[in-house]
């Protein structure tokens, strides 16, 4: 290139630099929040572990888990249904179990929402292998007059694993008084490479967590989780109902 072509290039590639400078507005950066022991169960992505064919141990945590199909009833074409015997060694701790009626009593082992799964706490139980939450971690960021919220999303399956979700869709503002709320209309897909992909429409609440249902839920193997009418479906059109 001719050192006055060169020289033209430089200045309009600065030229449109300060022009982009001049007229860009207020970014807001959204991370994941930092991870909690509930994040390490389950088995993880990309991580590594050792053991046999029911029981793991994360090499990088050190926690174990077993996850061992205790009872299956064969299906048509890809569908599944199962209940595993399931267990994991993160400690049990109090917390309190408010009921529709009566006292709030502390009890041991009872799992709260945001982290409905798994069931139990360092307690070996049977569970239904199908079971899935959305939850949505929750931040805010406070203006001057309205608190704006934002959440990161979840698939959360029976053993505790947690797969992060990225919205395919469009993002919405939802005002409510002096809270801003965004809206996401899904479909979701799982960002770790697990193949999961969820439909339904969530939107982050002016809280710190959020569970909400998704509409369906489909697997790697095409099969689709109906939240709504409860039923489960392979591409094959096999199906189980409630």
């Amino acid at each position: 290139m001719r050192p006055h072509v060169a020289s033209l290039v430089r200045g309009t590639f600065s030229l449109l630099l300060l022009v982009a400078g001049a007229f860009a507005t207020n970014l807001e950066a959204q991370t994941l929040p930092a991870p909690t022991a509930d994040d390490q169960l389950g088995m993880l992505p990309y991580q590594t572990y050792h053991g046999g064919d029911i029981d793991t141990v994360n090499l990088s945590t050190g926690s174990l888990s077993l996850d061992l199909p205790f009872l299956v009833y064969p299906q048509r074409g890809k569908l599944h249904l199962a209940f595993n015997l399931f267990f994991n060694d993160q400690g049990q701790y109090q917390t309190k179990f408010c009921p529709p009626v009566g006292s709030c009593p502390f009890i041991w082992g009872y799992t709260p929402i945001p982290s409905p799964l798994p069931l139990e706490r360092s307690d070996p139980y049977v569970g239904i292998a199908e079971q899935f939450e959305v939850l949505g971690t929750t931040a805010g960021l406070k203006y001057t007059d309205y608190t704006k919220y934002w959440s990161n999303w979840n698939l959360q399956t029976a053993d505790g694993t947690k797969h992060p979700l990225g919205n395919q869709g469009t993002m919405t503002t939802i005002v409510n008084g002096t809270w801003y709320m965004e809206q996401y209309s899904g479909p979701f897909e799982t960002l770790d490479a697990s193949g999961w992909r969820v439909n339904g429409t969530f939107t982050a609440p002016n809280g710190t967590w959020s569970n909400q249902p998704p509409t369906s839920i489909i697997d790697a193997d095409g099969v689709t989780y109906d939240t709504s009418t409860t039923y489960e479906e392979d591409p094959n059109d096999n199906r189980i109902t409630a």
